[in-house]
């Protein structure tokens, strides 16, 4: 009776959680700066939880959640899932506390998209002119890194003839390196191309003007 008890206790403190592992991870967790995850120990599982049961009841959820679970898993002999050769099932504490993860498809274009929409570059021509074979002007840079805003103007005085191209600014403002390139395409047309480069990212941008 004793050890019935006993079962019953160790019962309604234990929840069995059943779902389809998809990886085991090895992460590297400060777990020193996140209390909770030092349940885990030295490895884990993303699982696609498809159920569980707790104080002796099965519940199957209607929409399948990703948790990180510790280890791999043992197989299911409980709530329906005994045959299954993909569930496998889990036992945790009842107040063992996870990572609950929202995992949704997304294209390699809709990634490529909002990174457009962070990291954004412009160019303008002011103030043009070309005599004597010097052309001058300046080049007003505009960027939006993330929300942080950057505006320059950078003069430029160079000797140029009509058809060629010179580059006249390579280097950082802030935490962009930016490289201009001059064209005279005619004694009153110029063109500048711009390239901005933060980290792995990039934007280019090209602005002609007549004079």
């Amino acid at each position: 009776m004793e050890k019935f008890i006993t079962e019953q206790i160790k019962e309604n403190f234990t929840v069995k959680v059943f779902g389809e592992p998809y990886s085991v991870l090895n992460l590297n967790l400060e777990k020193e700066n996140l209390p909770s995850l030092k349940q885990f120990g030295d490895g884990l599982s993303l699982v696609k939880v498809a159920g569980l049961k707790t104080f002796g009841s099965c519940i199957k959820l209607e929409k399948p959640k990703f948790l990180l679970l510790p280890g791999k898993g043992e197989k299911s002999d409980d709530c329906g899932f005994e045959d299954s050769s993909s569930i496998l099932m889990w036992k945790v504490e009842k107040d063992f506390s996870t990572l609950d993860l929202q995992i949704s498809p997304i294209s390699i274009s809709e990634i490529s998209n909002d990174n457009d929409k962070s990291f954004s570059f412009s160019l303008k021509l002011k103030d043009c002119s070309y005599s004597k074979g010097v052309f001058k002007g300046i080049v007003q840079i505009k960027a939006e890194i993330f929300g942080i805003k950057i505006t320059e103007n950078i003069p430029v005085k160079v000797t140029i003839v009509e058809g060629g191209s010179i580059e006249v600014f390579n280097s950082y403002i802030g935490a962009l390196q930016v490289v201009i390139v001059i064209n005279l395409v005619a004694v009153n047309k110029v063109c500048a191309r711009g390239t901005a480069y933060y980290g792995v990212f990039s934007a280019n941008d090209e602005v002609c003007a007549t004079f």
